[in-house]
């Protein structure tokens, strides 16, 4: 097969900015046509001006999600970079318990395939073994722009590789169920979260307010302008006193110092909170 022209790379280049924020440089092109090669071979395209040229007539609807899956990186862990777990557990689940009636709500923005919010419900349930009719309600709400990756999240069901990836054997034995060839979330785990598609270049504003946002790893996909426009919409989207989790290479612009407060700053990303006024 030929390699991408010019012009087709333009094409696919822009439209994914436009459609999910996602930025591909010149020096990402071959991650481009390695990514949407199998796409071309499963529906039987010539190259990828064929591709570009089903876009541009009828069959839009068609290739359009499937590029931005296609392009969408999934890569995630369980308790990735472990200090904002710990953060979340210590300055706000802890507190929590100790106000009677109290809750939290929690959004995981880009969730991929679910380990980030599990994790923050394997936190709660903890909690709730150690501090039986303490631990605070909380109540998660988990997005990602990838359908095929919220099928995944919404199964809960992993295999042994996936697990290795930052799951210790305790949390494994008391969280999952063992299935013949993979292991399954467990209801009370799974109970606590809503996975939903969503996209961050759209309105955050049906959403509600929530206590933390967890946004980590994904804001560096985005150019400088939609970056800053998502993290504006973020600070909304946040009750006041409430938590933005970033992850690495990402951090608060200049321009929004005012809105956020730095709090703790690791190799992992940075913690930031919205002042209460």
């Amino acid at each position: 097969m030929a390699p991408i022209s010019d012009d087709a790379f333009k094409f696919l280049q822009l439209f994914l900015e436009r459609e999910s924020g996602i930025v591909i440089g010149e020096n990402k092109r071959y991650l481009l046509e390695i990514r949407l090669m199998s796409l071309l071979r499963e529906e039987g395209l010539e190259d990828f001006n064929a591709l570009v040229s089903a876009m541009r007539g009828t069959q839009a609807p068609r290739y359009g999600l499937r590029i931005v899956e296609s392009m969408t990186t999934h890569e995630t862990l369980w308790f990735r970079d472990a200090f904002p777990f710990d953060h979340f557990r210590d300055a706000m689940l802890k507190p929590a318990a100790d106000r009677p009636g109290a809750g939290l709500r929690v959004w995981c923005a880009a969730c991929a395939t679910g380990q980030e919010p599990y994790s923050l419900s394997m936190l709660v349930e903890e909690m709730a073994l150690q501090r039986p009719g303490h631990a605070p309600s909380v109540k998660i709400m988990a997005t990602d722009i990838s359908e095929a990756a919220l099928r995944i999240a919404r199964e809960g069901r992993y295999d042994a590789l996936t697990l290795r990836r930052g799951m210790d054997d305790q949390r494994l034995q008391r969280f999952f169920d063992r299935r013949e060839d993979d292991w399954k979330i467990r209801s009370e785990i799974a109970s606590r979260i809503s996975f939903r598609p969503a996209n961050l270049l759209t309105s955050f504003s049906l959403f509600g307010q929530f206590d933390a946002i967890f946004c980590r790893n994904v804001l560096i996909y985005f150019s400088s302008d939609k970056k800053l426009d998502i993290l504006d919409r973020l600070i909304q989207a946040l009750r006041p006193g409430g938590t933005l989790f970033l992850g690495a290479s990402e951090a608060i612009p200049e321009s929004l110092v005012n809105e956020y407060r730095l709090v703790r700053q690791a190799c992992g990303g940075g913690i930031y909170l919205k002042p209460s006024d």
